[in-house]
């Protein structure tokens, strides 16, 4: 509602001249008072000069002190657009998604959760407010098995994870393998980004190698023995991080 302390003022030719008064306008601004409606600047005026016949009428013209919503997605990948509005505006906030995270809601502070706002209301922020998305991070499955043992463990899409090497008595441990893959890799490491579950199993074997890349062949330079073994049969080949290799060469055991 404006507040307008001129309105229908009288005068006549002798009247002393009237500086005009400036109303008011909640979540406004007034810039002047004009005397045209499309407020060109040789219009504006800020008095009645005495002497001044005739009616006349003034326009006053406001600017509106928008708030501005700015969005923080904290982390997720996109963006969204500023929203102006007004004191008292009916608002409704988005609701973003991303991989690997559950939308929590948007905050002017995460860490506070009295600053969580409603998903929709009536705006009364003042100026620029940023709000701050907050997730929940998506937990997946991660399968290691060791001799036959499955243990689960949890990873997350900020998470970034090294296999552990296990140790097996009677064994050499050649490297993990993943669920669906042939190759063998000794030094695995999930990468921040990743995500789904994830399944590993322990490659174990009785001999330990040497490996010659340049020719693909593996040397066998020892195997384990244990009490319960009587007997080994040595592979014909074998996959290191990823390269198979042909096991041409029987080293001293």
């Amino acid at each position: 509602k404006t507040t307008n302390p001129n309105t229908n003022v009288t005068y006549n030719v002798e009247t002393p001249t009237i500086t005009l008064l400036n109303p008011t306008r909640p979540n406004a601004t007034f810039v002047g008072w004009f005397t045209t409606p499309e407020f060109s600047a040789e219009s504006k005026v800020e008095s009645i000069a005495t002497g001044t016949i005739n009616d006349i009428t003034l326009y006053a013209k406001f600017e509106i002190n928008y708030s501005t919503i700015k969005y923080n997605l904290n982390g997720a990948s996109g963006s969204l657009d500023d929203v102006k509005l007004e004191i008292g505006d009916a608002y409704e906030l988005p609701t973003p998604s991303s991989l690997g995270r559950e939308f929590a809601g948007w905050y002017i502070d995460v860490n506070n959760e009295a600053t969580k706002l409603s998903n929709t209301g009536t705006w009364s922020y003042e100026g620029e407010t940023t709000l701050v998305a907050k997730w929940n991070y998506t937990k997946y499955s991660l399968n290691l098995t060791v001799n036959g043992k499955t243990e689960v463990r949890e990873y997350t899409i900020v998470d970034e994870v090294t296999l552990p090497t296990p140790s097996v008595t009677g064994f050499v441990f050649m490297g993990w393998k993943e669920y669906g893959s042939n190759s063998v890799y000794q030094n695995v490491v999930i990468t921040k980004g990743t995500t789904g579950t994830k399944s590993y199993t322990a490659v174990l074997s009785r001999f330990e190698y040497s490996f010659d890349f340049a020719t693909k062949t593996a040397t066998v330079v020892r195997y384990v023995k244990t009490a319960s073994v009587t007997s080994v049969v040595i592979p014909t080949s074998v996959n290191s991080n990823g390269v198979d290799y042909s096991v041409t060469t029987i080293g001293s055991s």
